[in-house]
Parts: C-alpha cells; structure tokens; sequence
C-alpha cells in the first residue's frame, strides 16, 4: 500500500490562487530543469503531470503535481584489490503531492523528498509548516464506526481511568485486562470475518489507545490508518493523473477534514 500524510501551511495567505500554478509555463510543461552540479552530475528538479481540479459539488478545489528530486547517493563496492571505493549513484525519486486553497495538502511517504520540496519548487521557498500530524483519538473511533468491514486493530493499552465496576460486560473485563497490557492486536488474516461484527472489538475502540486500523471501502480498495497520521491505500498504477489525483484526494480527505 502506498503511504500518505497530511500537512498545513500555517501562513495560507502566501499561496497564491492555484489556478495560477496551473497557468505557468514551467509548471504546465512539467518543467524539468537542471537545479545544480555536484560532483560532475547534473541533478535535476520539477513537476511531472500536474493538475488543476477546479472544484464541484463531489470535490474540493486543488493542485495536484509528482515532485521529482535527482539526488546523489554515496555508494561502496570492491574494488579488484578488495578495498573499499566509494562513489555516487544517481538516484530519481517522486512523490505525490496535492495542495488546498486554505494551505492544507497531502503528501506520499517518498525517499528523499518530502513537503517542503515539493512547496519550494511552487512557491520558490519552503514557507513553515506543520507536517509531522497525528490522527486523535475521536478521527479513528469515526473511521472504525463508519467502516463496512474491518481486518486488524492495534489498540496500545487501555488508558482510561473509568471505574470497570461501573460497566456492564464486556466493557467491564476490557477496562480490567486492557491495563495489564501493553498492546492488543485483533487480526482476522486469512478468515472472511468482519471486526466489525465484534462488540469486544468495538469496546477497544471505544475505551483504547488506538494505533492502527484496515478497512474496506465499498469499492473494495483497502485502507489503513495510523495514529501517527499515516494513511494507506492501494494506488493502482494504470490511472491517468485526473483518476489518480481524484483517487487520493478521495481517499484522503475525509482524514483531512476531521484532523485540520
């Protein structure tokens, strides 16, 4: 599954309209020009396959681009004597990248490359923002609820300082073991079972530390949550950048909405 996460930009009034990303030549010819020379290399840096979504009653305005980084990376190999010669390998690395009106956006986990890449190739500087986001409690008890089906809970412990004798079964057993233990992990593997059906499972939710979650959508194309704010989905390789784009915006957005 491919990761995302979200971000804000905490100053938006320094973006400017993102019709107006899509209407620069640089950006629209997925501009990819050389940025430095470093050792002998020529790296480079730009946009691959942007796209402006203007926006209707099914989806949000947004700007959406790939964020392409050449960087070189320092490698080790033998050299016919058996010492050690170091040299550089040229690497390229992308990651999906979708911006917001109000300066929030979401950005794929990818090697070398992160947010402020992809903002100081838009903006022509890296503004501050906040972009190590967490997922609280109350977003991942809404995503387990709002689930058809769900295949694995990690809940880290029972923190909760409720009085087990004030609760029926089984919160009352949930209440006293949860605390004895560091995590619990509720798994269906490879049975066609459904977490969901559990009200054990429910009342984990309800009263635990929650740290991960995977469900299904009803278009069958799983999704998992993290409460360190990652979330992850199956992004099929053969989608176009509208379809693409639209996708992950989908998926992503109602995480997006709850959390900033």
């Amino acid at each position: 599954m491919t990761r995302f996460k979200i971000g804000v930009v905490k100053n938006p009034e320094e973006i400017p309209s993102l019709q107006e990303f899509d209407e620069r030549d640089e950006i629209a010819d997925s501009s990819f020009p050389i940025q430095e020379e470093r050792d002998g290399e020529s790296l480079r840096k730009g946009f691959r396959d942007p796209y402006y979504e203007d926006g209707d009653d099914d989806t949000q305005e947004f700007f959406y681009f790939d964020c392409v980084i050449e960087t070189l990376e320092k490698n080790t190999r033998l050299d016919e004597d058996g010492n050690d010669l170091e040299h550089h390998v040229q690497s390229r690395d992308t990651m999906h990248f979708i911006l917001l009106p109000d300066g929030r956006f979401i950005y794929e986990s990818a090697k070398n490359v992160g947010p402020g890449n992809a903002l100081r190739l838009l903006l022509g500087e890296i503004p501050e923002i906040e972009s190590d986001i967490t997922i609280p409690h109350s977003v991942l008890r809404n995503y387990y609820f709002d689930k058809d089906e769900v295949s694995k809970v990690v809940v880290n412990g029972i923190e909760s300082d409720d009085d087990p004798e004030e609760y029926t079964e089984p919160v009352r057993s949930i209440l006293r073991t949860g605390r004895m233990l560091e995590s619990t992990t509720f798994n269906t593997g490879d049975f066609e079972t459904n977490l969901r059906e559990s009200d054990l499972v429910g009342s984990f939710i309800d009263h635990g530390n929650v740290k991960f979650i995977k469900g299904s959508d009803e278009d069958t194309n799983t999704k998992a949550v993290s409460n360190n704010g990652w979330v992850r989905f199956y992004l099929p390789t053969d989608r176009d950048v509208v379809e693409r784009s639209r996708l992950i915006h989908r998926k992503v957005r109602p995480i997006l909405d709850d959390v900033i």
